[in-house]
Formats: structure tokens, C-alpha cells, sequence
């Protein structure tokens, strides 16, 4: 899918769009690099310095995704037909813009995109997590910063010559432009009373020097990916990963189950397999020693039907809670304990309400039994249905408290 029209899919399903000036000015984000020069097949690591310039705090959803994830969330809820339940989607994301140095000075460029006669434009995307994603509400202060990691895939401009596509290899402009917005957003700030920031910050630009694998890289891992029945799995991710478990490249599953990882230096490596939109955990792994005497390794991974026995075994959803006083004001150090059980497991997850009366808990879709308590009040329980999907939850409570 192009750039432009990724775009457009966003903007037809809600993830790109408008948003109040206020909120998506108060937010400035500046970009590093780990490492300036970006040898194939290996990533760029970045981190996102995020500052808030506003008067009120920011709240961020952690960590970044890359905007195709988001998009494809939001399809496969409309296709399974979840309109009719309740569920919220959304979160952050960047999208990436990489425009090599020679075609920038001769202004070449178009939308972050090179612009280059027969090219294929160069390609970036955020890698996903490797394991079960453990998304988090993060509270930025007035005046505060905040820093965030992300690895990206970069891919050089192809350039057709004498029908051969030849990568473009050397300096490049790269930059980012970070985006979030909710299905459920300006509810939950109306409702909260709280800033859960949404709009679209662009960063600085910084200089990446992308070059080729060398020609001593020849090692190739490959393999398939089946359920326990033998049958072969599409659309399963794929994570690559070094001896010091640092992804290294990702790819889904073709139709027939397949996948291949191409020119890596000799080393350990990892192979991990999971079902993208699972809510559990269905992760598996292994490992090969790719070496000039076996330079290519067979990894085929069998995806059994997981069986949940803990928590942490299942996808949590951020939640943002505000307590407040019969009266009105904001309850500070308020305890709350939330409840979830499906009766084989069971979870309580513990937080403490900070002075604006606000607590964040990472809490699984479902019902949820909550319980308040403060030094010298009566407990107060109550029950909240955490909705499906991604994205955040939020929920407004009073409690009939004067102890102090």
C-alpha cells in the first residue's frame, strides 16, 4: 500500500483527521538515533523525546504502533462485525518519512516521499512487538519530558535501471510525525476532565546513512509456520531477533505458511511466531546458529492452541479512572482495587489516586469489580465493563469520602 493511500484509509476510518488546535499544539517531539549508520537487514533504533509545552498535563498511550497496525485493527473489528459490542479502538503511531539527501537538496519531495524518476519510494514502518504487547497510559506533566524507543524498518528508494530495480543506497533525510487519536478520545477528556492528547506532532529531521548487507553476510533463515494439525498458517508475525534478543526484521506468513529472513551476518538468531490480533498470549519461539560452515537454518514453528493459566497471559487494556468527592473536588489517595475473574483466572490490580484524583490500571476487557478506599471512609464498590478492542478505557467515579 503507498503512502497516500495508507493516508486515506486512515482518514476514512477515524486514526487521521483534525483535532482541536490546543491539544495538538501543546505537544513537541524531537527525534534521536542510536546509531546514525544502518547496515541491511538490521533496524534503526530511535527514541522519541516528547515535551509538553501546554499549562495542563498530557496523557500518551505507550507504545507507539505503526499506522498500517492501527488501520488493520480497526478493519478486523469491522469485519467481524463488533460494531454491535461495545469497543474502542485507537492509540499512537508514527508515520515515517525518509527522502534521500540528494533528491531533498534538488527538491525532489513530495509528502516525505522521494520523488524520483522511475522509483520506487523509500519504505519505513515501526516494528511490532515480538511478544504479547503491554500497552500503557502515560501522564505527561506541564514542562515535562518524556522519552520513548521505537525501532524502525528502513528501506531504501528503488530505482528501475535497464529493468532491474536498484536500491539507492547513502545519506537520507529521516523524520517522523507522531499521531493519536480515539474512537472513544474526546468522551473520556469531556467526561474525565483530563487532556488524552490527540492530534499530530512532525519531529526534526536527522541524517541516516543507509547501506547494503555486506557481501560476507550470506546467512538465510527460513521456515513455516503450522497449527498442531499440520495445516499452514497466513498472516502469522514473524519477529527476527539477534543473540542479545533485539529484533532484527519481522515478516507475515505468506499463504502457504512460509516466511524467509535473507542476507544476516553469521550469529544467533531467533525465531518468533505469534497471531497478530490474539488477546492471549500465543507466542512460540526458536533458535538457530547460523555459521559459514551452515549458513542456512530451518526454523518450521508449530502454533498450539494456548492454554491460559495467568493474567499476564492475556491482553490488558489501559484504563483511566478520576475520582472526585460527592461535592465535586478531586480525591486524592484514594486506593483502587480492581477485580476480574473468568473463573478459572482470576486478577486484582492495585493503584492509588495521585492529587488530581486520577489512576491508571491496566485492566483486561470484561466485566471488573472495583473497590475504593481511603483512610477513615467507608469502602465503596462498584463494577465497571472494560470494553473490547484496543485503545483506552476511562470511567468517572464519586466517592462519598470526608476522612482525611
Amino acid at each position: 500500500m503507498t503512502r497516500t493511500a495508507l493516508a486515506a484509509w486512515l482518514l476514512a476510518l477515524g486514526f487521521l483527521g483534525p483535532r482541536p488546535a490546543a491539544a495538538a499544539d501543546s505537544l513537541t517531539v524531537s527525534l534521536s538515533l542510536e546509531q546514525s549508520k544502518i547496515v541491511q537487514p538490521f533496524p534503526a533504533r530511535i527514541t522519541l523525546h516528547l515535551h509538553n509545552t501546554g499549562s495542563s498535563p498530557l496523557w500518551l498511550y505507550r507504545h507507539v504502533r505503526d499506522p498500517q497496525q492501527l488501520a488493520e485493527a480497526q478493519s478486523r473489528l469491522a469485519q467481524a462485525g463488533a460494531q454491535a459490542k461495545t469497543v474502542t479502538t485507537g492509540g499512537s503511531s508514527l508515520m515515517i518519512h525518509l527522502v534521500p539527501v540528494t533528491a531533498a537538496a534538488s527538491g525532489a519531495g513530495s509528502a516525505g516521499e522521494a520523488v524520483l524518476a522511475g522509483a520506487e519510494p523509500s519504505h519505513g514502518k515501526v516494528l511490532a512487538s515480538v511478544g504479547m504487547p503491554h500497552p500503557r497510559l502515560a501522564k505527561l506533566e506541564p514542562g515535562a519530558d518524556y522519552a520513548e524507543g521505537a525501532v524502525l524498518e528502513l528501506d531504501p528508494v528503488l530505482v528501475t535501471r535497464q529493468v532491474r530495480e536498484e536500491p539507492v543506497w547513502g545519506l537520507y533525510h529521516l523524520s517522523v510525525r507522531y499521531n493519536a487519536t480515539y474512537s472513544n478520545g474526546d468522551a473520556l477528556s469531556r467526561d474525565l476532565g483530563v487532556n488524552i492528547w490527540q492530534g499530530e506532532a512532525a519531529s526534526n529531521s536527522v541524517e541516516v546513512d543507509l547501506e547494503p548487507a555486506p557481501a560476507s553476510a550470506l546467512g538465510k533463515l527460513a521456515g513455516l509456520v503450522s497449527n498442531a494439525g499440520g495445516q499452514t498458517l497466513a498472516g502469522i508475525l514473524v519477529s527476527l531477533s539477534d543473540g542479545a534478543d533485539h529484533v532484527v526484521r519481522q515478516i507475515v506468513t505468506e499463504p502457504d505458511g512460509q516466511y524467509s529472513f535473507g542476507s544476516l551476518p553469521w550469529g544467533l538468531y531467533w525465531a518468533t511466531a505469534r497471531r497478530p490480533w490474539a488477546t492471549v498470549d500465543t507466542a512460540i519461539f526458536d533458535h538457530a546458529e547460523l555459521s559459514a560452515g551452515d549458513p542456512f537454518g530451518t526454523l518450521n514453528l508449530v502454533m498450539l492452541e494456548p492454554e491460559v493459566y495467568e493474567p499476564k497471559q492475556e491482553l490488558h487494556k489501559p484504563v483511566l479512572l478520576k475520582v472526585t468527592s460527592s461535592s465535586g473536588p478531586p480525591l486524592g489517595g484514594v486506593a483502587v482495587e480492581a477485580l476480574w475473574s473468568s473463573g478459572d483466572v482470576a486478577e486484582t490490580v492495585k493503584g492509588e489516586t495521585s492529587a488530581d484524583g486520577t489512576a491508571t490500571l491496566n485492566l483486561m476487557p470484561g466485566r471488573n469489580y472495583l473497590t475504593l478506599k481511603r483512610r477513615k471512609c467507608k469502602d465503596q464498590e462498584s463494577r465497571f465493563d472494560v470494553a473490547e478492542g484496543d485503545g483506552i478505557d476511562g470511567l468517572s467515579l464519586q466517592f462519598d469520602c470526608t476522612g482525611q
